[in-house]
């Protein structure tokens, strides 16, 4: 099994890999089982996957910026996913027999805390995410102890990092408001960083 809470690209990637291996005839074949995650209430991947259905329910922009606003991990809240696709993730969860878990603020600051008192590191809370999704398929019973698991964890040691040194933060060459996203304006604001750079 592999659960992962990182970009749903490196998931598909992980189950287009499984099936070189099995193809290249050097190894027994196996079929992994993909496990991904979403933070709540951000979950429209979990909720297409829940209705078995590939396509993603439209959403008000309000409404999921406003979820967006809530979770904590919030780098897992791409709005536009590979989901639905020709070899996409839905693809890819129906062919290993995966699932998609979604879990909320409360679980993954749990998991992160475990982490640390097991481990002395800390976690990013998409990593957090995951090992909540982790722990929440084995209190399911959905893996055995027998089984071998590849879990996906990022982002580790950056409050260790923080707090053992000076952190210079890196000055924003260009913010664009939400309302500009998608427009000429915006565009032209980017190129302008280019032909300044030419300059």
């Amino acid at each position: 099994a592999c659960c992962s809470a990182s970009s749903k690209r490196r998931s598909i990637a992980a189950h287009e890999a499984n099936l070189r291996l099995n193809d290249s005839g050097q190894y027994q074949p196996k079929m992994m089982r993909l496990f991904v995650s979403q933070n709540l209430p951000f979950a429209p991947i979990a909720k297409a996957w829940a209705n078995k259905s590939r396509t993603l329910e439209p959403q008000d922009d309000g409404e999921a910026l406003r979820q967006i606003d809530v979770m904590l991990a919030k780098v897992l809240s791409n709005r536009q996913p590979p989901y639905g696709i020709t070899g996409g993730l839905y693809d890819a969860l129906a062919a290993s027999d995966g699932d998609v878990i979604a879990v909320d603020n409360r679980q993954l600051l749990s998991a992160q805390e475990l982490f640390f008192e097991k481990e002395g590191c800390d976690i990013c809370p998409e990593a957090g995410v995951a090992l909540a999704s982790l722990m929440s398929k084995l209190d399911e019973g959905a893996l055995r102890h027998s089984d071998i698991v590849m879990l996906n964890i990022t982002g580790g040691g950056l409050e260790r990092l923080a707090r053992d040194y000076t952190l210079i933060p890196a000055n924003t060459d260009l913010i664009i408001p939400r309302d500009e996203i998608g427009t000429a304006a915006a565009a032209d604001k980017v190129q302008s960083l280019f032909r300044r750079e030419a300059i």
